[in-house]
């Protein structure tokens, strides 16, 4: 396979083999550790995704923790790079095992370095980023035209295609006017390394998007919230340390939610960002429509009252 053949490559640079490698996981990218190095490719030609975010990664707080680059190229049409290997897990494995006491400090500390990542300054990166979401073009028209399909397709009643049509609305008329900043853009628990008891980085910035930090407020309610793996509202073994860390955690919330417009602009990302995931459904269908979580999620703010956001924004 050519993107093995050009690890193998990169690697031999280093004086390392490429069958001591471990593959990891990535989607737009392959990765590999060999030894103390990563090694990002990407599977696509003709990106400068990787080079991108190395740049961006200058520009960030030390709080982020974001990996050191050694050195960066491309190889026949595919960039690459290559980092000095931090010392963890990926999250996501990490959690399951946590307390309630221990996700209470982990989220905490995530939301801080949220919070720094939004410090940068947006015209020193503006280059470096896009302004859209990695989920949705933005384009009013065409998330018309597919709201009206799914109506026509008795996807959602016309009632329901009708409200989730005003928050949209809503939506755009805050957006052209609301204060920007620098987005990670896609932090899910995949995307930040845990060892011993803390996060130690966050990467993957090559979503990064300057907009209304309601894009990383929406990605951190549901890492936070609502993770893919059954995760809800509720914990009925431990539920009192449940309710300790939902307290604590949308205390965080609290000043951001109250600010001007905030709670339209989450309402409208969390729509565009379940309307994708309802899309890669209709694309390829597998399963029952009405057993898919963001379709559920969907049906919930369809109907109102905050749907399955209103225990937080709330709170």
């Amino acid at each position: 396979m050519k993107v093995k053949k050009i690890a193998s490559q990169v690697f031999h640079q280093y004086g390392l083999s490429f069958e001591t490698a471990t593959r990891a996981g990535g989607w737009t990218n392959a990765v590999w550790f060999n030894e103390d190095l990563v090694l990002r490719l990407s599977l696509t030609e003709g990106s400068n995704r990787i080079r991108r975010e190395i740049q961006l990664s200058q520009r960030l707080p030390a709080i982020v923790g974001y990996p050191v680059n050694i050195s960066t190229g491309v190889i026949e049409g595919h960039e690459w790079s290559i980092s000095k290997r931090i010392k963890g897990i990926n999250l996501s494995e990490a959690w399951p095992n946590l307390t309630w006491a221990e996700r209470t400090h982990t989220v905490k500390h995530i939301w801080g370095i949220m919070q720094g990542v939004h410090t940068v300054d947006v015209e020193k990166v503006k280059e470096l980023s896009s302004k859209n979401p990695w989920y949705s073009s933005l384009d009013a028209d065409e998330i018309l035209s597919q709201f009206k399909y799914y109506v026509e397709k008795g996807i959602f009643t016309p009632e329901q295609g009708a409200v989730l049509l005003d928050m949209l609305k809503s939506f755009w008329n805050k957006l052209s006017t609301a204060a920007v900043v620098l987005n990670h853009g896609d932090i899910t628990m995949d995307n930040i390394l845990w060892n011993e008891g803390n996060v130690v980085s966050l990467m993957d910035f090559e979503h990064s998007v300057i907009a209304p930090m309601g894009i990383d407020l929406n990605s951190f309610i549901n890492l936070a919230f609502f993770q893919e793996e059954g995760s809800t509202l509720i914990d009925e073994n431990n539920a009192e340390e449940f309710q300790k860390y939902k307290f604590e955690i949308t205390k965080l919330l609290s000043p951001i939610l109250q600010q001007p417009d905030s709670i339209d602009l989450l309402f409208g990302y969390a729509i565009l960002f379940n309307q994708r995931f309802l899309e890669f459904f209709l694309a390829d269908p597998e399963g029952k429509l009405e057993e898919l979580d963001p379709y559920n999620k969907l049906l919930s703010l369809a109907n109102g009252k905050g749907g399955y956001l209103s225990e937080i924004i709330y709170s």
